[in-house]
């Protein structure tokens, strides 16, 4: 797992990790660590990326597109706190808030608000 996720976070110029809740970074940073290896196992693991930036994302506007996601798909909102699904969450209304992609009718904050995305430059 180590190997694999610093090899992933490596592949990527300036990572950055999204979390909502802190023991998610806390985990993340003990896997790209090496658990518990000894130093010489953990090395052989490939190099650890840096720097990797976290996040810690449940206020404001991404907080309630949040809840508007699972406001609007009850089968997620019933799996809430399972990794997978909180991920997707995170996920698209990370999207929806930089602007990667249109706001669904369902991220009612945008719509209310009439919040504009953070446009990516170019």
């Amino acid at each position: 797992m180590t190997t694999g996720l610093r090899a992933f976070l490596s592949a990527v110029t300036d990572p950055i990790v999204l979390a909502d809740y802190p023991n998610d970074l806390a985990l993340l940073q003990y896997v790209i660590a090496g658990f518990d290896l000894s130093d010489d196992q953990a090395a052989a693991c490939g190099p650890i990326p840096q720097p990797v930036m976290t996040r810690m994302l449940k206020e404001g506007a991404l907080g309630m597109i949040i809840e508007d996601y699972f406001a609007a798909h009850p089968a997620a909102s019933a799996r809430r706190h399972h990794a997978l699904v909180d991920a997707e969450a995170l996920r698209i209304a990370w999207l929806v808030v930089a602007g990667r992609v249109d706001a669904p009718e369902w991220a009612r904050t945008m719509h209310m608000l009439r919040l504009r995305p953070k446009r990516p430059p170019g």
